[in-house]
C-alpha cells in the first residue's frame, strides 16, 4: 500500500509540473505568435546560455573585454532549467518521459530528444563549473545518449517518407556545439579527460553518421 501510494503521489506530481509546463509553453507559443506577427523573430525555444566569450586585453587602455569567441558554434542552448542535484528533478525527469510518451510523430520526437539532449548539455556545463564535475559528466553522458536517440529517430522519420533535411542540418550543429561544450568541459574537470574522450567519441560518432546522410 505505501509502495502504491508513493508511485501515485509520483504520478501525480509528474502530471502536476506537466501541466504547468503545457500551460507555460501555449503561453509562450501565444505570445511569440504576436510577436512573429508583429515583425519579431524569437526563437520558439527557453532562454538560451550565453554564447562562448574570450578575455581580450585592451593594449591600449589596459582594460579587459569580452568579444564573442571567434570559433564559437552559432548554436544557443535552452536554459537547463532544474540540475540534477535539486530535490525535485525526479519529478522533471517524469515529466520529461510522459511528454516523449505522448509524441508519437517521429520527427517531433526527434525533435524533443535533441532538446532533452541540449539542455542536458548545457546542466552539464553548469555543474562542472558549480564544481561538481562527476554529476556534470553523468549529466554529460545523459545528454549524448539523447542525442543519439535524436539522431536515429531522424532516421527512422525519413525511412517514413517524412522531410527532416532541415532537422538534419540542425543536428550537425547541434553536435558540434554539443563538442564544443564538451570540450570546454574537459578543460575543467581534472582528473575526468579519458571520461570526457569516451563521451566525445559518441558525440562525433553521431555527427559522422549525420554527414554520411546529408550526402547521400
Amino acid at each position: 500500500m505505501k509502495r502504491f501510494l508513493l508511485i501515485s503521489l509520483t504520478l501525480f506530481f509528474g502530471l502536476a509540473i506537466l501541466s504547468v509546463s503545457l500551460f507555460k509553453t501555449s503561453s509562450k507559443t501565444l505570445a511569440q505568435s504576436g510577436n512573429v506577427a508583429s515583425g519579431s523573430s524569437e526563437s520558439n525555444f527557453e532562454d538560451p546560455l550565453p554564447i562562448l566569450l574570450d578575455v581580450v586585453d585592451d593594449e591600449a587602455t589596459g582594460a579587459v573585454r569580452l568579444v564573442e569567441a571567434e570559433n564559437a558554434v552559432d548554436y544557443y542552448l535552452p536554459y537547463p532549467g532544474i540540475l540534477p542535484d535539486h530535490p525535485l528533478y525526479l519529478l522533471k525527469m517524469i515529466r520529461d518521459r510522459i511528454q516523449l510518451f505522448l509524441t508519437t510523430n517521429r520527427l517531433k520526437k526527434a525533435e524533443r530528444l535533441l532538446h532533452y539532449a541540449d539542455k542536458r548539455i548545457g546542466a552539464a556545463e553548469v555543474l562542472v563549473e558549480g564544481g561538481k564535475p562527476e554529476l556534470g559528466i553523468t549529466t554529460a553522458t545523459k545528454a549524448e545518449k539523447y542525442l543519439e536517440q535524436a539522431i536515429a529517430q531522424e532516421k527512422e522519420a525519413s525511412e517514413d517518407g517524412i522531410e527532416t533535411l532541415a532537422f538534419l542540418e540542425r543536428l550537425e550543429i547541434a553536435c558540434l556545439k554539443h563538442e564544443e561544450v564538451l570540450s570546454a568541459i574537459k578543460t575543467k574537470a581534472e582528473g575526468q579527460e579519458a571520461i570526457i574522450d569516451q563521451i566525445l567519441t559518441c558525440s562525433r560518432e553521431g555527427l559522422k553518421q549525420i554527414r554520411e546522410r546529408k550526402n547521400r
